[in-house]
């Protein structure tokens, strides 16, 4: 069994979307202000590249770049994981790794909101090299705070 990188369809936001473990979904509800599946298709809509890590024929994630036109050289990141991840946290995390190098091909650097009340979103964001660099905001009863994940960051810190 393997891990394989590809283009991002519709197809693929449904059957993440029909598989996210409750806790996801809540984020999704209170960041995005909607539920997952037309979530995913905005994100998909806005972005200039999306892909989907596969273990074999199984979704795992999506994740994608959508511009940000206010910083050159910035994206805003996005990724939606299917609870498949908690079977294969292994495939998910190396995969995690490797669409890194590719990624900032088209961009210096990424941005988005994290869940500060999701421990392994966190530990996972530092683990890629993430670091969180505002303080958290409440969204719809969720602290989100601002982090950037660039080529060669070796940690997540609050500033």
């Amino acid at each position: 069994m393997s891990t394989r990188i590809v283009t991002a369809t519709a197809a693929h936001a449904r059957v993440i979307a029909s598989s996210m473990r409750e806790r996801d979904i809540a984020e999704v509800r209170a960041g995005w202000m909607c539920e997952p599946l037309e979530a995913m298709q905005d994100a998909l809509e806005a972005s200039f590249y999306a892909r989907t890590l596969l273990y074999d024929l199984e979704p795992l994630c999506i994740y994608g770049l959508a511009p940000l036109t206010v910083l050159s050289g910035a994206a805003r990141i996005w990724i939606f994981a299917s609870s498949a991840i908690d079977r294969h946290g292994f495939a998910f995390a190396r995969g995690s790794r490797r669409f890194l190098p590719e990624m900032f091909r088209y961009c210096q650097f990424a941005t988005n909101l994290i869940d500060m009340d999701d421990a392994p979103a966190l530990r996972w964001m530092q683990w890629l090299g993430g670091r969180c660099v505002l303080p958290g905001n409440r969204h719809n009863g969720r602290l989100f705070a601002q982090f950037v994940l660039t080529e060669g960051e070796a940690r997540c810190q609050q500033a």
